[in-house]
């Protein structure tokens, strides 16, 4: 598996980061911090986000999470814009059309607290951000 990963320039540190995100699996997102992910720098290779984006997104939220990212340094005031690969094989035709033209619509800058307010269904999440930024 990390041959595959490293074919696709992905560390088992990120993907450990980014599993445990999708999951909410804080034991993973910690061991992965362990390991020596970057709270700031790592990506998604799917949709681009730093961790806390992610941690913050719709149907990812986990106060515990978030909580843990801020402690380990995670950046409140990254700005962070959308971008898509439309360029990848994997796409067909159609996905193509539909993200180019949701990217002219929503391709806006965000900060983690707009990001957790604007999608959050958790008062929780945003709670913590606050907290933290307070």
């Amino acid at each position: 598996m990390q041959k595959t990963l490293e074919q696709k320039g992905v560390t088992y540190e990120d993907w450990l980061l980014y599993e445990g995100l999708r999951l909410k699996n804080l034991e993973y997102v910690a061991a992965a911090i362990k390991r020596g992910a970057d709270v700031n720098s790592a990506r998604d290779w799917l949709s681009d986000q730093p961790p806390l984006f992610m941690a913050v997104s719709i149907d990812k939220q986990d106060p515990e999470i978030v909580r843990l990212l801020l402690q380990k340094g995670a950046k409140m005031a990254t700005l962070w814009t959308p971008k898509l690969d439309l360029d990848r094989p994997d796409i067909s035709p159609m996905q193509r059309f539909m993200a180019s033209a949701a990217a002219k619509e929503e391709n806006r800058d965000y900060f983690p607290l707009y990001h957790a307010a604007l999608h959050s269904r958790s008062a929780d999440v945003v709670n913590v951000l606050l907290v933290r930024h307070v």
